[in-house]
Order: structure tokens, then C-alpha cells, then sequence
């Protein structure tokens, strides 16, 4: 093996922990043949670290959904359906819980193949098509259920056109926040982003819709505190 190939395996085993594998693999013998697999694909290997390595190092998890999303494309691969195959595989190896719900987790699969539909029936930014993996990570990470991105579209479509067209990237689809969402305390509890656009709020609910209303349209975020 070539020293690079073997210094991405060493990173892949101090990232997941021998540990972490070998439970990964006690949990179903096809897991342990779908490590031993990727351990010996230096390609594969140098892919996933080159696009930001698994979440938490759960490298078992990524390479399973990965593994699966691949061979749904197999008979239908384009070029944004192989980079959305990576970026979820990579983000959801670690459960990514639903918005005030955190007995339930987003399901990966159902995430690629959300994403996939709007592309491809050009519900999204025109940008999404030429995000890098690392960009596409930071789109399809996102707490609210397909659903109420879903929903998300259509209501700025509907109702706030204007916004989905402004030219503004900085406020592209977000103004939505300074538009629609009161600033003052939440007037009743919520559970999703359409009960919490209803009952607006301030510094972090504002910033939830805002990252919401982005993702929705397939434009990556990410969330600092103050």
C-alpha cells in the first residue's frame, strides 16, 4: 500500500476508534464485510475524508447509507445525485433529531430522495447544482422534517414571490424572517417551523427560520451564537 493510503486508513481508524467499528460490526455480519471492503478501497476512503470525514467519526454508519443511496442510483447516476449520495451519507452517520422532537430522527434516505425530487423538478436555487459536497453537507443537515421543507417552498412561492426572486444572496429566501416572522416573544408554544412562524419570537427562533427558509431552497447554513 502507498504511504497515502496508508495514512488515510490510520485517520479513518483515530476518527471512528477501533472501538466504534467493532460495534459497528458485531451489529450485523454483513457490517463487518462492508467494513473490511472499505478498508481495503483506498478511493473510497480518500473520498469521504477529502469531503469532511463522517460526523462524529461514524464511519460504519456513513459507509451503510452510502453504500445503499449507490445502489438505488445505480441505473439512473448523474453527477448532483453521486454528490448528494456523499454529503447525506457523511452528515447523516450521526442521527440528525426532528425540530422539538427528539424522540424521532430524519430519515437519510428519505432526505436524499427529497432533495433529489426538488432538483430535478427545479423547485431549488439555481446555485444547488454546483455546490461542492462540503456545501451540500451544510443544505441537507437541516432539523425540519421533508415535509415542512416542502411546505417551506410553497408557502414563499405563494405568498412572498418577490423574495424567491430577489438577487440579493444575502437575503434571498431569508428576508422572510424580517417580512413575516413579528419580532417579540413567542406568542404560543411550537413544535415545527410552521407553528414557530406563527408565533414569531426573537434572537434564536429568528435564526431557526432563517436556516429553515434557506435549506428549504437548498442554499447551505450554518448557526453561531452569540
Amino acid at each position: 500500500a502507498s504511504l497515502e493510503a496508508s495514512l488515510v486508513e490510520c485517520a479513518i481508524l483515530v476518527q471512528s476508534t477501533p472501538k466504534g467499528l467493532a460495534e459497528f460490526c458485531a451489529n450485523d455480519e454483513t457490517n463487518a464485510c462492508l467494513v473490511d471492503k472499505f478498508l481495503s478501497n483506498s478511493e473510497w476512503m480518500k473520498l469521504m475524508i477529502r469531503h469532511g470525514g463522517a460526523s462524529n467519526g461514524n464511519y460504519g454508519k456513513a459507509i451503510l447509507i452510502h453504500t445503499k443511496l449507490l445502489a438505488q442510483i445505480r441505473d439512473s447516476s448523474t453527477e448532483v445525485r453521486h454528490k448528494l449520495a456523499l454529503a447525506v451519507a457523511l452528515e447523516f452517520a450521526n442521527d440528525i433529531p426532528v425540530f422539538h422532537d427528539n424522540d424521532t430522527f430524519i430519515d437519510p434516505i428519505g432526505r436524499f430522495w427529497h432533495y433529489v425530487k426538488a432538483y430535478e423538478n427545479k423547485e431549488l436555487d439555481d446555485m444547488f447544482e454546483h455546490f461542492t459536497i462540503w456545501e451540500l453537507r451544510l443544505v441537507i443537515d437541516g432539523d425540519a422534517t421533508d415535509e415542512d421543507y416542502q411546505w417551506g417552498r410553497n408557502y414563499l412561492k405563494a405568498y412572498r414571490p418577490d423574495e424567491v426572486l430577489r438577487s440579493d444572496y444575502k437575503w434571498k429566501y431569508v428576508w422572510a424572517v424580517r417580512s413575516d416572522m413579528n419580532y417579540h416573544h413567542p406568542e404560543n408554544d411550537f413544535s415545527n417551523y410552521k407553528e414557530l412562524l406563527s408565533a414569531g419570537g426573537q434572537c434564536g427562533p429568528r435564526a431557526w427560520f432563517g436556516r429553515f427558509i434557506a435549506k428549504a431552497w437548498g442554499t447551505p447554513t450554518w448557526g453561531c451564537r452569540q
